[in-house]
């Protein structure tokens, strides 16, 4: 048998496996019958791969099914919510301290300048009570002693350039100043209290009763000289000093300084003064 006697539907393979087979087959075996054996053999293993092959091929689904996907096991676990945010508590804004307000300096004390004294309880510019009269008077060296020669031994007085005098009363015990004493005694003139001292809330020699009242709402009415046209008026400081203001004509004409502690001489009260001292 050779190729040309097989069937051209026949494989390759196939038609090299029936002419191996003829070969080596014995000549007494290849019988027409023997052939046809074989012919139909090879026809039904044909067919049986062929409709094989068919079956395989047709039986494919169109694309390759995705593995399977493992089942994860979703997790039962609460999640905890995330921890509130702190804010920060912004710092308060510094405030500077404020600046204290400091009381006002007082004024330059100038002991040739009477004008720059202030009144007080304890005395006037430079010059106190206690202090002895020859003190006194080496505290102003600028001022002339004007003292009358018959008052020598119990008052000095003291007079500046600008005319204006202060009288210094002592004790009835000795030469300690128990008493300042200083005014124009009522004189027209300038306004005194341009030249002379003040006390801190500006009354002096010249100020009208009006000005002393509302200066001192609790000032006290201490006495009077012979009527009410003449009156003291005097505000103390609660330890007995006093400052006595006399008025002649509704207008502050005398200021006396001076403490219950040491009475002046020629003097009944530190609340009021004397209508004349020496050399009356």
């Amino acid at each position: 048998m050779t190729g040309q006697d097989l069937d051209p539907q026949l494989s390759a393979s196939m038609r090299r496996t029936i002419l191996q087979h003829a070969r080596t087959s014995p000549r007494r075996s290849r019988s027409p019958r023997h052939w046809a054996t074989i012919l139909g053999s090879i026809a039904l293993l044909t067919g049986v791969a062929a409709t094989a092959t068919a079956i395989i091929v047709t039986g494919l689904p169109n694309s390759v099914p995705a593995p399977p996907v493992a089942n994860t096991p979703t997790s039962t676990a609460t999640t905890s919510p995330p921890p509130p945010t702190s804010t920060p508590t912004p710092a308060p804004a510094t405030t500077p301290p404020p600046t204290p307000t400091l009381p006002p300096a007082p004024p330059q004390v100038d002991a040739t300048d009477p004008s720059t004294w202030i009144i007080g309880f304890d005395g006037v510019g430079p010059v106190e009570l206690g202090s002895s009269l020859e003190e006194q008077r080496q505290l102003l060296p600028a001022f002339d002693d004007i003292t009358d020669p018959l008052c020598v031994t119990g008052y000095l007085d003291l007079q500046a350039p600008s005319g204006f005098a202060l009288r210094f009363v002592s004790a009835p015990d000795g030469p300690v100043t128990a008493a300042i004493t200083f005014g124009n005694g009522g004189a027209e003139g300038a306004d005194d209290r341009a030249i002379t001292p003040t006390t801190a809330e500006g009354i002096g020699i010249g100020s009208t009763e009006d000005e002393l009242l509302t200066a001192y709402p609790d000032i006290e009415l201490t006495g009077t000289y012979q009527s009410d046209d003449f009156p003291y008026y005097g505000i103390t400081d609660g330890t007995g000093g006093w400052i006595v203001f006399a008025l002649i004509d509704d207008r502050v004409s005398r200021i006396q300084i001076a403490h219950e502690n040491t009475l002046p001489i020629e003097n009944v009260s530190v609340k009021t003064m004397p209508s004349e001292r020496c050399p009356a």
